[in-house]
């Protein structure tokens, strides 16, 4: 995985799964995931996601 050529050496782009997963170690239930594309043109290999969790009860 890499990132786009606008971001700096020190950005390393995270699969969101392993964001997703360390969520639920600390507690957290995820209740939502989407993923979108960019529209400009040059970045259309890359996404972005976004996520919502709650405290798990």
């Amino acid at each position: 995985m890499t990132a786009h050529e606008s971001r700096s050496e020190r950005f390393k782009p995270i699969p969101t799964i392993e964001v997703l997963r360390g969520l639920m170690r600390e507690g957290f239930m995820p209740v939502g995931a989407k993923q979108s594309r960019s529209r400009t043109e040059g970045k259309a290999d890359f996404t972005k996601a976004s996520h919502s969790s709650a405290p798990r009860r």
